[in-house]
């Protein structure tokens, strides 16, 4: 059996004495001990996750889902489902944690559809238990919809009253002796007008009647606008109610009230129309008045 064979082949050289090496420093470093927390809220048992939510929507329920990274080292996460009421006062969410870092807090709608304006959400961190004493930080504090959920890190801490609302349809008015027709401000909101429509139906009482619009605050007017026209007895008149500048020609069965809308009431502000010499059958027919609507709490 003869030697093996070496094939010819690439010789290698020594390297030169004048070769030059490039290396470059790692961009980033990674700690691997002593490892830094993960953010920067640290709660112990004495701290609370309280979240407020203030709701115009029946049949409303609220969940919290937040994630706890113990000291022990284990990440813990809990659920809270709570129905609120649709009154627009405070609910509030009590949640005991244990200590650690909170690393996630997310707050949505379980059941009902809602549309900006409707579901005010605050979310804090307080101190005692198992009563809530005084707030320490503030998380978020956003509109809550079925398409928007709201959450932390990088949840948005804004006014109740900042951007867009709820555009609606005023609830029923309050009627007075045929004499006036009122809505007031509910508890918790603020509106601005956009519109007003309704149609007054007079009886055969002589005298025409002036129709006006009005605002009070308390017990003080703060606005008030006549109709361009008088109405005459035996007769159906609709009132619009808008942002004209100018009376504009309408036809003979209607009559304007030029304002200046958007106008923002507050809760407790009332809305009313009156008419002057009124006659006791004397009846407003139809009425409609589209608002914006955001919660704005004061407690």
């Amino acid at each position: 059996m003869g030697l093996p064979t070496t094939l010819p082949g690439p010789v290698a050289q020594p390297p030169s004495e004048t070769a030059e090496i490039y290396t470059q420093k790692p961009l980033a470093n990674f700690t691997t001990r002593n490892v830094q927390p993960p953010n920067e809220v640290y709660v112990t048992i004495n701290n609370t996750l309280f979240v407020t939510v203030w709701n115009s929507v029946p049949n409303q329920t609220v969940s919290i889902v937040y994630r706890l990274l113990r000291a022990d080292g284990t990440i813990t996460a809990g659920e809270v489902d709570t129905p609120v009421s649709a009154d627009r006062t405070a609910n509030g969410i009590s949640i005991a944690l244990a200590e650690g870092f909170l690393l996630s807090v997310e707050v949505f709608c379980s059941q009902n559809a809602t549309a900006r304006g409707n579901t005010w959400v605050m979310a804090r961190i307080w101190y005692g238990v198992p009563n809530p004493q005084y707030p320490v930080q503030t998380l978020f504090t956003d509109y809550l919809t079925l398409n928007q959920r709201l959450g932390w890190p990088g949840g948005r801490q804004i006014s109740s009253v900042e951007g867009p609302g709820w555009l609606r349809q005023a609830p029923v008015p309050t009627t007075k002796n045929n004499l006036e027709v009122s809505w007031t401000v509910p508890t918790n909101a603020r509106w601005q007008i956009f519109s007003l429509f309704l149609a007054l139906s007079t009886d055969a009482t002589a005298g025409v009647r002036q129709v006006s619009l009005s605002i009070i605050t308390g017990v003080t007017t703060v606005f008030k606008s006549n109709a361009s026209g008088t109405q005459a007895p035996s007769t159906v008149i609709n009132y619009l109610v808008a942002n004209y500048g100018v009376s504009p020609a309408g036809a003979s069965a209607d009559l304007y009230m030029p304002v200046p809308w958007p106008i923002p009431v507050s809760a407790g502000d009332l809305i009313t129309v009156q008419q002057s010499n009124p006659g006791a059958g004397d009846s407003y027919l139809t009425n409609g008045l589209l608002v914006e609507e955001w919660i704005e709490p004061t407690s």
